[in-house]
């Protein structure tokens, strides 16, 4: 057993050493050993040698042997392992599953993320289908998955010489995907990385590991919300593709490592909150956390919460709960719906001045023995004049500073090792991950704009105290609430 371990950490030094893409070279030496002729074929594709004598045809070259002999096959291990990489063109295909978007393709300059079965059923001769599968064989299907939950991302790398394009290109395709989860509604997503991707080199692949997604099929009708996010996010960070802005790439890793956090137990992923709210106040003035929060999100966080209590509140009694009107007021329910909400791309937009405007006559029409039209009353009361807006402001203003102060004692005392009950930890995970997630967007979103994140965290920071400057001299409702 010694030895076969000294023989695995010496193979693993030598392809370390080597630098390629261990998964890759560890499957063209496998298929060469094996003397399997598509093994042979992709090695040979790789060195840049002569593959005119092999079959056409990959499905005339899977399961057959070559017949080369030993002393050849270990030619071709040994030079794909200390062959420096040639110059070529790279092409790599990724796949992951569970996964949709809303389009045929989206595009990110070198990025590409294609609606899988849209492209495996797009015929060959159609303009936008690619041309390293029009010109591989009559079986390239093969290796595209079945189901219909995936998507296939296509990073063109250009001519270079790369010992690892796989990877440098996966850094590429996660960079999209994990901008565009910034701008996704509710989760990042639930997309899920294969592991299997395609290597095309000038035109031909040399390597291909895909099977199909085992998760069951989803209807066109399940909209995924991190394709809306991506498709926004694509033109921003395509300008920046290599990523090599170092804090860009902070932010990008920042980003991921957040979306994980959400999966942690709850004092795990409040300390990485935290700390990652810690690390983006080292780009600005405020060398505390907590001061930057209270300056950039204070007032934000409050006029959010007055807004999006009216959404929420208009959006049931609009839609879920029509049974307890009366007959002959649903015409009234129905004209309102269509005045605050509307519906584009499987997400719904909401108008808050139409829904101030339709307010006053929503509550008559429902029961007050029903919690909606409990909410009605209490909300058309609340928001009827802007004295009673400025004392429901006041009341979350102090509500943000207890829960602020909290977040920060739960903390300390998780970091000390100090008593913490599961009650304080519910009460103020949530809060951190929604703070330390919405720090991220802004410093992305100054990233991807080329401008200082201090200059748009003070930006953030001033539109909020402008809202409250007019809040305080509102005469109407819709002065107070609208921006």
């Amino acid at each position: 057993m010694s030895k076969i371990a000294r023989l695995r950490d010496d193979f693993w030094a030598t392809v370390a050493a080597s630098r390629h893409n261990a998964r890759e070279l560890n499957g063209l030496l496998k298929g060469v050993l094996r003397d399997d002729t598509q093994g042979i074929h992709q090695a040979k594709l790789l060195l840049g040698e002569d593959v005119s004598m092999f079959p056409l045809h990959i499905r005339d070259r899977v399961y057959r042997k070559a017949d080369l002999s030993f002393g050849e096959r270990e030619r071709i291990c040994r030079q794909l392992i200390e062959n420096p990489p040639r110059e070529a063109e790279h092409v790599i295909w990724f796949a992951f599953t569970s996964a949709q978007i809303n389009t045929h393709v989206i595009n990110a300059g070198p990025v590409q993320i294609f609606n899988g079965p849209s492209l495996r059923d797009m015929n060959p001769g159609h303009e936008g289908f690619p041309d390293e599968f029009r010109d591989a064989d009559a079986d390239y299907r093969r290796i595209i998955p079945e189901g219909e939950n995936f998507v296939l991302i296509r990073v063109n790398l250009g001519v270079r010489a790369v010992s690892d394009a796989a990877s440098i290109a996966r850094k590429q395709a996660l960079a999209v995907l994990i901008a565009g989860s910034q701008h996704s509604s509710g989760r990042g997503g639930t997309w899920e990385e294969s592991g299997n991707r395609i290597h095309v080199m000038d035109g031909q692949i040399v390597s291909q590991t895909f099977s199909a997604p085992s998760a069951p099929p989803v209807t066109s009708f399940q909209l995924d919300p991190l394709a809306r996010g991506i498709d926004r996010a694509a033109k921003r960070i395509a300008n920046h593709l290599p990523i090599e802005s170092r804090i860009l790439a902070d932010l990008l890793d920042a980003l991921d490592l957040w979306d994980k956090a959400k999966d942690y137990d709850a004092a795990s992923s409040l300390l990485v909150n935290v700390r990652l709210m810690e690390s983006l106040s080292s780009h600005t003035p405020d060398s505390d956390w907590v001061e930057l929060c209270n300056r950039t999100f204070k007032h934000h966080w409050v006029w959010n919460d007055l807004t999006w209590k009216l959404r929420s509140i208009m959006y049931d009694a609009t839609f879920g709960n029509s049974r307890h009107a009366r007959h002959e007021d649903l015409q009234i329910i129905e004209d309102a719906r269509r005045k605050i909400f509307r519906s584009e791309g499987g997400f719904i937009f909401s108008d808050m001045g139409a829904a101030l405007d339709c307010l006053p006559e929503l509550p008559a029409l429902y029961p007050d023995r029903t919690l909606i039209g409990y909410q009605l009353h209490s909300i058309a009361r609340d928001y009827s004049s802007c004295d009673r807006l400025r004392l429901e402001q006041k009341v979350l203003i102090g509500r943000w500073d207890r829960a602020i102060k909290r977040l920060e004692r739960v903390r300390n005392s998780l970091t000390h090792g100090g008593p913490i009950t599961d009650n304080s930890l519910a009460s103020v995970s949530g809060f951190s991950q929604k703070l330390a997630g919405a720090l991220i967007g802004i410093a992305l979103d100054a990233a991807l704009d080329g401008k200082r994140i201090v200059d748009v965290m003070d930006e953030t920071a001033e539109r909020g105290e402008q809202w409250s400057s007019r809040a305080r001299a509102s005469a109407t409702p819709q002065d107070f609430l609208l921006p």
